[in-house]
């Protein structure tokens, strides 16, 4: 089985599942933008988004369906937050945790374009979840190791 294969299999079609029985209802409760994830859900938009925590930008990334992606990434923080972005449940709970998921650039393309703007905005905005001294023909994963996430999020969003 494939890398992307995996994914649709293990994660894009259970975050999908989780949207569409219940999820959405998460959505609604702790991503501030949710009107416009779930307005443009299941839309194509070839796309550049950030995920902000706290006001500081945490992770960038590039998609078809920007929408669709922002859903893994809130099924990623509501079933396993610690380990995919380094903050505690209560902490979202508790809106300790703001979150805001922002299509930055749409219409792109071209996967390659996507990709190299995806590299741009990593290199721009120093997201604290990737390593921002990624060179042009770097890709994947730009992330840091999970096991490293906890103490560069709290670290990076001053929690009290």
């Amino acid at each position: 089985m494939s890398n992307y294969d995996w994914y649709i299999k293990n994660v894009y079609k259970p975050a999908q599942d989780w949207y569409k029985n219940g999820g959405a209802d998460w959505v609604k409760k702790y991503i501030a933008n949710s009107t416009w994830i779930i307005d443009n859900y299941d839309l194509i938009n070839l796309g550049v988004y950030k995920i902000i925590l706290n006001d500081k930008v945490a992770y960038v990334g590039e998609a078809v369906k920007v929408s669709n992606r922002f859903i893994v990434h809130a099924w990623n923080l509501a079933m396993d937050s610690k380990l995919k972005f380094g903050v505690l449940p209560e902490e979202i709970k508790n809106e300790v945790i703001r979150i805001n998921m922002i299509c930055i650039e749409s219409g792109i393309h071209s996967n390659s374009k996507r990709e190299q703007k995806e590299i741009e905005y990593v290199k721009r905005l120093k997201p604290f979840l990737q390593k921002n001294d990624m060179n042009d023909t770097g890709r994947k994963d730009m992330c840091i190791p999970s096991d490293e996430r906890r103490d560069a999020t709290c670290s990076n969003l001053a929690l009290i």
